[in-house]
């Protein structure tokens, strides 16, 4: 059995939230009030955000056009087939870096009617493809 505070149990209803696995509309009082952002998480709240986003990420991908038998540029040459037939395992999965983690807690401790702004990752930090994702999707949900 897993344990989570207020502030992680929150957080978790916000990733939920984003992979369409809970209704928007009993998240949003979560975004629009302010918290105490702790300076760190526990490592269950952790693995859960990191099942949440890996099967949540998977599904969206499938569900919008993965599963669309579509062509594109694989190795300079035409490839066509369904996402994951034309691309190698290895290439599939996407990468998060604690940017995502930050991000998530930003998201949970402040409250977004105040029109604030997360600032990102420093000079000389890369953003991966999964933090980018991550961020589209929040943007498409709320």
């Amino acid at each position: 059995m897993r344990t989570v505070n207020r502030f992680e149990s929150n957080l978790l209803q916000i990733v939920y939230c984003v992979m369409d696995k809970a209704p928007f509309d009993r998240t949003l009082h979560l975004l629009l009030k302010s918290k105490p952002r702790p300076s760190c998480i526990s490592r269950d709240t952790v693995e859960l955000v990191q099942a949440a986003l890996a099967k949540g990420i998977t599904e969206r991908l499938a569900t919008d056009r993965g599963w669309l038998t579509e062509t594109y540029l694989r190795n300079s040459k035409p490839t066509t087939g369904r996402l994951w037939s034309r691309t190698q395992p290895q290439e599939l999965g996407l990468k998060f870096s604690q940017h995502s983690l930050d991000f998530l807690m930003w998201m949970t401790s402040t409250d977004l009617s105040k029109k604030m702004f997360w600032r990102g990752p420093k000079d000389g930090d890369e953003l991966t493809l999964g933090d980018k994702f991550l961020f589209a999707a929040v943007f498409s949900t709320v």
